[in-house]
């Protein structure tokens, strides 16, 4: 999936996710990538961060989380640079591939949407 004006809500997806409001700064003991342009990220930086999610596949899940709950996969953080488009994207109820590189999909996204006379 690159970016696209609308999202399937659907069942039919693995797993889904909820891009924070605004930034924070990354409060873990280590680094991380921006899982966008994947620079690295240190303790204390400005990040945007993106909780990833899917739904319960398993009886023993559905007994933990309960029925519609939600298992809380590996939480994706993006830099500054990459944060400010995709909190845009975000806050346009716009959806993207949080794990490519969020520029190159808004780049395809205005060259393949955007025409000269809607600039």
């Amino acid at each position: 999936m690159s970016l696209s004006c609308s999202c399937d809500s659907g069942d039919d997806y693995d797993w889904f996710y909820m891009v924070d409001n605004d930034f924070s700064f990354l409060n873990t003991k280590r680094g991380r990538k921006c899982s966008s342009c994947k620079a690295l990220l240190r303790p204390g930086d400005k990040v945007l961060q993106i909780n990833v999610f899917r739904h319960p596949n398993c009886d023993i899940e559905d007994s933990i989380y309960g029925e519609g709950g939600e298992v809380h996969l590996r939480t994706r953080y993006h830099c500054t640079d990459c944060g400010a488009i995709s909190l845009a994207v975000s806050m346009k109820n716009m959806c993207m591939d949080i794990d490519e590189n969020i520029h190159r999909q808004f780049d395809e996204f205005m060259r393949d949407h955007v025409t000269e006379g809607n600039k």
